[in-house]
């Protein structure tokens, strides 16, 4: 694979489908998910936007699974990082665990 078509991980974001299938690979699904904007450093409520639906609140992985299966019929929707601070939205680099939360991360800048 080539430079010209390597895609940065970190900003690449996912879609419905990307981020579900990594929510699937969690072993408790009823862990609550959080996010973070600088890494995983600090963990904010969840704040997501699909499609200009904002999606927010206490959710479990299950609970966003299932609200994701519920209100949207594209799979290849992106979904972003809600960002009041920096007015805007963030790609979900990453997903990872920190301490008993599922933490969805954007690594950038």
């Amino acid at each position: 694979m080539g430079n010209d078509t390597k895609v940065d991980w970190n900003t690449r974001g996912k879609s419905i489908w990307n981020l579900v299938g990594d929510l699937y690979s969690f072993e408790d699904q009823e862990m609550p998910v959080k996010m973070s904007l600088d890494g995983g450093e600090t963990l904010l409520p969840l704040e997501l936007l699909v499609d200009g639906i904002v999606i927010k609140g206490d959710k479990t992985i299950k609970e966003l699974i299932d609200y994701f299966r519920i209100n949207f019929r594209n799979p290849n929707l992106e979904v972003r990082l809600l960002s009041t601070e920096r007015e805007g939205t963030l790609p979900i680099s990453i997903l990872g665990k920190s301490g008993k939360c599922c933490v969805l991360r954007y690594f950038g800048d």
